[in-house]
């Protein structure tokens, strides 16, 4: 038998607004895949959101032009000196 259908799975976390609870579910994220219809494990709503898969420690760095930016900025430094 040979299948055209392409499967990759992944969990991915959700919000229910319903419930107010999360929860994570596998979803198909291969291309061109159907949208995968998620519902509350809890409450089996399909109100559900799906959450911001960064946090703050894997957010993106500065990007070299605003480093380049804020490299041009004054250097505030107290030496003692009245100016």
């Amino acid at each position: 038998m040979n299948s055209s259908l392409s499967y990759r799975m992944a969990s991915r976390a959700f919000h229910c607004y319903a419930c107010e609870r999360s929860f994570k579910a596998m979803i198909n994220v291969a291309p061109g895949a159907e949208p995968t219809e998620v519902t509350c494990d809890h409450c089996a709503s399909a109100f559900v959101e799906l959450k911001s898969s960064m946090s703050p420690s894997q957010e993106p760095h500065q990007t070299q032009a605003s480093q380049e930016a804020s490299s041009f900025a004054p250097s505030v430094e107290n030496h003692g000196e009245i100016l």
